[in-house]
Parts: C-alpha cells; sequence; structure tokens
C-alpha cells in the first residue's frame, strides 16, 4: 500500500498479529481505539481487526542507524549508542 492509501486509516507497525508480534509504532487512528507501542500485536488486533499491520524493517532501520551513529562520531567520540534509535 502506498503512504496515501493509509492515510487517514489505523495503521499499526510491528510483528504479526497471529504470532508473538508487538507493536513498535502506530498511527493516531489506531490509538483511537488503545492501540499503543509495546502492546502484543495480537492485543491491538483484538481492539481493532480492521487495523492495517505492516511488518517492521529492521534491516533498514539498522542500517539508518549506522548512518546516523557515523554522522554522531564525526563531531564528538562521546557516542553511547543505546538501541537502534538512541545514543
Amino acid at each position: 500500500m502506498s503512504p496515501e492509501q493509509l492515510k487517514g486509516k489505523p495503521v499499526v507497525v510491528g510483528g504479526d498479529p497471529q504470532a508473538r508480534g508487538v507493536v513498535a509504532a502506530c498511527s493516531y487512528e489506531a490509538r483511537k481505539f488503545g492501540i499503543h507501542s509495546a502492546m502484543p500485536a495480537a492485543t491491538a488486533y483484538r481492539l481493532c481487526p480492521e487495523a492495517i499491520f505492516i511488518r517492521s524493517r529492521f534491516d533498514v532501520y539498522r542500517s539508518v542507524s549506522a548512518q546516523i551513529r557515523e554522522i554522531f562520531c564525526e563531531y564528538t567520540g562521546l557516542v553511547e549508542p543505546l538501541s537502534l534509535d538512541e545514543a
């Protein structure tokens, strides 16, 4: 689905709701149903079965995180990586 097709719809990014997935992020439309990050995807599905579930792309996140960390290190050696999206 294109971003235009997702606009205004409840969207959940994360794991498979039929497995042991977890919500990584969700749209404001999904939040209206009580869905939030770190919630089990199965719970999110029960709260909003019409939500559009999109799998996380960890390979892309990891790559961009490495690029951002390189930029940090250009300015200081005092960078402490904590996770993919925090330093």
